[in-house]
């Protein structure tokens, strides 16, 4: 065993794991109770746990169900903002995606960008050269590698399909990829696996006051029907777009902080495509630059900025969102000519940004807020993936001091999360996991292709899944025919990850919704009878299991009408 690995065993995270979280979330009194389980939920959490707070959080629906599972995966410095002179966003996200990459290096992966310019692009070729330098500065010249001004036969030979009428030139730069989803688990599971109590598929429904004082939270378990209360000094409210909701329920005249916009991609075969690396483009009506982002063998196309009224629960792709993102897509892509026939999958989510008035959605920013109510609900929105962590700091840096003034409890310090490897990642000399696994895998007969998935799913936990397969070697077979994922996934999703359902196993622990060519419809019922042991479902509730995925697969595809 190398040194550079973690050589911890992965704690149990499971059925019955959340079965005694309940328990202790009814008996025990917390120093800071999170409300949602997505991405910034999820970093409070870990924060708040690691400077010795006894911490809890709760999420209604599975980790990262909501906004957290359905960005354009990306962690980036944020390079449009610059056109708005929001310098400071970009020195921060540019920091964050640093950390990120030493924390978590087998979620945060580089990624290179073309961004062609054209003789009618909005900003001159010297401005745009101007503002790589600048994002290059804004990021101490320590990302993956600087940018490297392109002519237009470099970016034609990087990058075939790419339209060539009135192409003058243009940058390759660099980003990161990541798993939005598994982020998001990796930090609840770090948050775990260092004291903090999480429960996923519990809805609070109403808080508890004392002298007009928050002090606590009524929660409905929506597995098993029952309700109880959790008592907590300070309650914080990460729960994205139902933030509004939230602040509601604690004072009915509250007034609505948000401005809800919803960002809808496209799934579709790299092959259709052919790119070797992600590019920049910008849609011809309005002008809002977009991206088209490799994903293994696959493409997202991405995204959408628009006011969003409807349902949270029901964000899908509409037919008018779809017809935006194909008709940019092939003006910038012309000899590919997608249509909806390509279309594997779509999904949309719904971003939480404060409300500032302003005519264009796409002209919002990406600042996070925190706000406190007179009842003391601290509530905290705005923001992106790439600096979750950032807020979550800001977050309990506040809770610490009201801890301590209010409570005389006092944490540990500083914030520890910029140092300390995500579940998963390693210190240093991911390297040498990577070769490892390549040659235990190898033991096992598996294909590269599945030894990459497991290698970035879980880090240093690839070792749990091949351990598995050595219990039962048909555990090494594919779920999904043509797909990475194998069937030792499926218990280690519930004993580690708290799947409960068959979508958090099907949509969030693996992404067969949108990378099977049938969503994996015809493969649902087979997993819903092999998580029913697992889970103590009965016939019934596989059958009600299969019919919820079926909802959710139908939700994917509402822009056909």
């Amino acid at each position: 065993m190398s040194r550079y690995i973690e050589s911890e065993p992965l704690p149990e995270f499971s059925p019955r794991t959340r079965a005694r979280n309940i328990e202790r979330l009814k008996g025990e009194l917390f120093d800071i109770l999170v409300i949602g389980g997505g991405i910034t939920g999820a970093g409070i959490a870990r924060d708040a746990v690691l400077r010795g707070f006894r911490t809890a959080l709760i999420e209604k629906g599975d980790y990262a169900s909501g906004t957290s599972s359905r960005s354009s995966r990306l962690i980036h410095g944020g390079l449009r903002y610059l056109e708005n002179w929001e310098f400071h966003l970009v020195f921060e996200a540019c920091a964050e995606r640093r950390r990120l990459r030493r924390i978590a290096p087998h979620l945060v992966k580089p990624l290179p960008f073309i961004l062609p310019v054209y003789q009618d692009s909005a900003l001159p070729y010297w401005e745009i050269r101007l503002g790589m330098w600048l994002y290059d500065l804004l990021a101490l010249f320590r990302n993956i590698k600087l940018h490297r001004a392109l002519k237009p036969r470099e970016i034609l030979r990087l990058e075939p399909a790419i339209s060539p009428q009135g192409l003058v030139g243009g940058a390759r730069f660099y980003d990161c990829s990541v798993d939005d989803a598994r982020l998001t688990l990796a930090t609840i599971q770090s948050a775990h696996r260092y004291g903090a109590v999480a429960v996923n598929h519990a809805q609070v429904y109403g808080f508890i006051q004392e002298g007009g004082r928050i002090c606590g939270v009524r929660v409905h378990d929506a597995l098993t029907g029952q309700r109880f209360e959790v008592r907590a000094r300070v309650v914080v409210s990460a729960t994205g777009p139902w933030t509004d909701q939230i602040a509601a329920m604690d004072d009915p005249r509250a007034e609505g902080r948000l401005r809800l916009t919803k960002g809808i991609h496209l799934v579709v075969p790299r092959h259709r495509i052919g790119n070797r690396n992600a590019v920049a483009f910008v849609s011809p009506r309005d002008r809002r630059l977009m991206f088209l982002i490799p994903w293994g063998d696959y493409a997202i196309i991405g995204t959408t900025d628009t006011d969003y009224e409807g349902d949270l629960e029901r964000v899908h792709a509409e037919a008018e969102d779809v017809e935006y993102v194909l008709e940019a897509f092939n003006t910038a892509f012309p000899k590919v000519g997608l249509t909806t026939a390509d279309i594997l999958s779509t999904y949309a989510g719904v971003r939480p940004l404060i409300d500032e008035k302003v005519p264009s959605a796409y002209k919002v920013s990406r600042e996070h807020r925190i706000f406190k109510s007179p009842s003391g609900l601290l509530s905290i929105a705005g923001g992106k993936l790439t600096t979750y962590r950032l807020m979550a700091k800001q977050m309990v840096d506040l809770a610490a001091r009201r801890l301590a003034r209010e409570f005389d409890r006092v944490g540990w310090g500083r914030s520890k999360t910029g140092r300390l490897p995500l579940e998963g990642g390693v210190r240093e000399g991911f390297h040498v996991v990577a070769a490892q696994a390549r040659e235990a895998a190898r033991a096992h007969g598996l294909p590269e292709d599945v030894v990459s998935h497991l290698l970035t799913a879980y880090g240093v936990g690839y070792a749990r899944v091949l351990g598995l397969i050595e219990a039962d070697e048909a555990l090494a077979e594919p779920i999904v025919e043509g797909l990475p994922y194998i069937w030792a996934e499926l218990p280690h999703a519930i004993q580690v990850e708290m799947a409960l359902t068959l979508d958090d196993f099907l949509v969030r622990r693996t992404h067969i919704i949108y990378e099977a060519e049938d969503q994996g419809v015809s493969r649902a019922g087979e997993v819903a009878e092999r998580m029913a042991p697992l889970l103590g479902w009965g016939p019934r509730e596989v059958e009600r299991q299969v019919e919820r995925y079926a909802e959710q697969v139908a939700l994917t595809r509402m822009y056909e009408g």
